[in-house]
């Protein structure tokens, strides 16, 4: 709902996931949104196809990655942990997105 203070902060989350997702298309990935209740590990999967057989993430045929979005960059401890530990269960790559002067910026965890 947009009011006086524009966006709300779910709407906005949103928003910046959205945009995260159009971002990991652009770079050749595809990637969906995990449509959950907040307080979720992961808000997008990408899944990245790789050809080079001596691939820098351990040859793997394709790559997954577990995308977390914050608006401001800012990841607990304990997310951070629940995160990474999720996605060792699944040979997932943990990312946190935050945007940053406008763009959006990644850091693996």
């Amino acid at each position: 709902m947009v009011g006086k203070g524009g966006l709300s902060p779910k709407r906005k989350g949103d928003a910046f996931e959205a945009k995260v997702a159009t971002e990991q298309r652009r770079i050749g990935r595809w990637c969906e949104r995990i449509r959950q209740g907040q307080g979720e590990l992961v808000d997008l999967v990408a899944l990245e196809s790789c050809s080079d057989a001596q691939c820098s993430l351990h040859g793997r045929v394709n790559h997954v990655y577990f995308i977390q979005c914050r608006l401001l960059g800012n990841l607990s401890a304990v997310e951070t942990e629940q995160l990474q530990e999720e996605a060792r269960t699944y040979n997932a790559i943990p990312l946190l997105a935050w945007k940053q002067d406008g763009q959006i910026q990644y850091k693996r965890l």
